[in-house]
């Protein structure tokens, strides 16, 4: 799980960073399109911090695109951490936590892991559409294209 965890990650952050600099390239990037793209990332940090056992912040921040370059960078070091320090049985570890409207859950840590790299994939495509529908070219972010850049197995 370790392994295919790291993958999907490194797709993760290769996706977040595609759609990033589609919005930093743009002169007018689409409201609602940067609104998915702060929620990706708030739910993001949302995820990390429960796992971490810290207080959660909003799952729908408002943010700048720049802020969103920001948590994108801090949440994925946050991962990196979490990934490192991991063990392959420790995905089997269970999280308490509460949602956002304060009702106690228990999940495994590799159950929120594969959540939140899967999260994302949905809202990026939301995104693409808004990015079309404006008249831009959205960023390709499926995980095959990642693939053929060589970047799965963690090569430049």
């Amino acid at each position: 799980m370790k392994t295919c965890l790291e993958r999907l990650f490194r797709h993760l952050q290769w996706a977040d960073d595609q759609v990033l600099r589609t919005a930093e390239a743009a002169g007018t990037f689409p409201q609602e399109a940067l609104r998915l793209l702060a929620h990706i990332l708030g739910a993001e940090q949302v995820w990390l911090a429960r796992i971490q056992g810290r207080e959660t912040v909003p799952v729908w921040p408002q943010l700048a695109v720049a802020e969103c370059r920001a948590l994108s960078g801090r949440n994925l070091e946050g991962y990196r951490e979490v990934l490192a320090a991991t063990a392959e049985e420790g995905f089997e570890a269970v999280v308490d936590y509460r949602d956002t409207r304060g009702t106690a859950h228990r999940t495994r840590l590799g159950d929120i892991l594969l959540h939140v790299a899967l999260h994302g994939a949905h809202h990026r495509g939301q995104i693409a559409a808004l990015v079309r529908a404006a008249g831009l070219q959205p960023a390709g972010t499926d995980y095959i294209l990642f693939c053929r850049c060589g970047l799965a197995d963690g090569r430049p």
